[in-house]
Order: structure tokens, then sequence, then C-alpha cells
């Protein structure tokens, strides 16, 4: 169970918040000297559990950056391009069963409609006038799966997960390109390009 300090009812709401301070040796690398944020939660037992689940992703943060482990350039564009080719795999296999794959986000439906808002968004984080990897929220819940998969040692927040969400922001618009194509009824080999460029 998560200790009480970190633990902070907000009233009026009684919405409970977790708020820990980040340790004065990691501050520079994690860019923040507190962790402070809603659980989303009045009841108090679910509070402790929530935040006993972020103790444990605080403390991956925090030994990250203690002991950085970043991942290259180079690799973070092959995990990417791999996950991206791994779906593509999987999307070709389910319209030849006839079954509409669904596309990571939201639970959308792989319709021409969503995979174009898709490139759309992701496109416009990739803008020039945005930060190498500032805007590349929107493809967070993939990189995350990918970590997962790979069973990586990369905490979010972290250089490495950064690092790794901007290539699969990168891989993303070549891919949603692909799936576009596919919705308009061409098929071809797909394969997804494994450059190792550095962000910009």
């Amino acid at each position: 169970m998560a200790r009480m300090q970190h633990l902070q009812r907000q009233r009026p709401s009684g919405i409970y918040y977790y708020r820990r301070g980040v340790p004065h040796d990691v501050r520079d690398s994690i860019g923040k000297t507190e962790f402070r944020f809603s659980l989303h939660t009045t009841d108090y037992s679910e509070a402790t559990e929530r935040a006993a689940q972020e103790d444990v992703r605080i403390n991956e943060l925090i030994r990250q950056a203690r002991n950085p482990e970043l991942i290259s350039n180079s690799d973070a564009m092959a995990y990417a391009s791999n996950w991206w080719q791994r779906y593509l795999d999987e999307d070709l296999a389910a319209r030849a069963n006839g079954e509409h794959k669904r596309v990571p986000r939201d639970g959308w439906l792989s319709s021409e409609e969503a995979n174009e808002h898709m490139l759309s968004e992701c496109l416009e984080a990739l803008s020039a006038d945005c930060s190498w990897y500032s805007d590349a929220r929107i493809v967070h819940p993939v990189t995350r799966e990918l970590i997962t998969e790979e069973n990586l040692p990369i905490a979010e927040g972290s250089e490495s997960f950064n690092r790794l969400a901007y290539a699969m922001l990168r891989r993303s618009v070549q891919g949603y390109k692909q799936l576009i194509e596919r919705d308009r009824g061409y098929y071809r080999e797909d394969k997804v390009a494994q450059t190792t460029a550095a962000p910009p």
C-alpha cells in the first residue's frame, strides 16, 4: 500500500491526489521537483491502490534517471518499424479473412476516415515548429504497447520513452498511409523502412 504522504485529499471536491517530491539528484533529468496529479477518485481504498501503482511507475522512472539506459535513435526506429510491420501483417491477414482490423487508438475501426484523421494528427505533431518529442503524445498508447510487447525496461516520461515515441510517430505516418491505400483497395507487399536518422 502507498505511503500516506503520497496521498493528498483536495477540498472541497474530496478527490485524492498523488503528491511526491522528486529526489534532488534526478530533478534535472526528470525535469520537475514534484510529482502531483489527480487519482480521479474520492474513495480512500481505491486511491491507495492507485497510488501504489503510481509508486511502482515513479520508482522505475527514478531508477532509470539514476541509471540511464538510453535507447539509441537507430534502435528506436527499428523497434517502431518492427511494430508497424507486425501490425500491417496482422491487418492484411484480418482483411483476407473478412475481418475489420482495429487501428491502435480508442477502438476506432480501420476505416479510411479514421486512418486519415490519425495520419493528419501525426503529420501535425511532426510539423516543423514543434520540438522533436513534445507533441508525440498521439502515439503514447502504441508506444506503451510496444514497450510491453518487447519487454523493454523503459519508463514513461524518460528520455528513452520520448525517443521511442518520436520514432513511433515518424513510422506511424508511413503506416497510416499504407492503411489508407488498403482502405481504397490497393494491396501490395508492405514493408516499413528502417531508417536510422536521428531526431532533428
